[in-house]
């Protein structure tokens, strides 16, 4: 995965969204570690999920405790605080495009931008 190993070179991302897609598996324990000390400096890391598949990061040990489980469900989102961030958990895909094209996408990110704002 080409996500930094150190935290700083998180330095000019506010949101990072990991789709149901991304594979934990993939990242190192450095980029594992450089994540979670970007979200508790202030980062906000979203995960995402489809109807067929949980939130890939919750199947890595390394990220259990640290990302709240979410139901699926359109409308549904839970966050939890991490320090000075936070991550959010979707219990849909905001990229299929049903949802990307409509008209709640652009309400749904500035409610989620808002959240990066403690």
């Amino acid at each position: 995965a080409l996500l930094p190993p150190h935290a700083d070179g998180y330095g000019l991302v506010s949101i990072l969204v990991f789709g149901a897609d991304v594979r934990p598996d993939a990242l190192s324990d450095a980029q594992v570690a450089a994540l979670k000390t970007w979200v508790e400096r202030g980062g906000l890391l979203v995960t995402t999920r489809t109807q067929n598949s949980e939130c890939r990061l919750l199947s890595d040990t390394r990220f259990q405790g640290f990302v709240p489980t979410v139901a699926f469900g359109a409308g549904t989102l839970t966050y939890e605080n991490r320090v000075l961030g936070r991550v959010v958990a979707v219990g849909f895909d905001p990229s299929e495009p049903g949802f990307a094209q409509s008209r709640q996408a652009i309400p749904f990110w500035k409610r989620i931008a808002k959240l990066g704002v403690l």
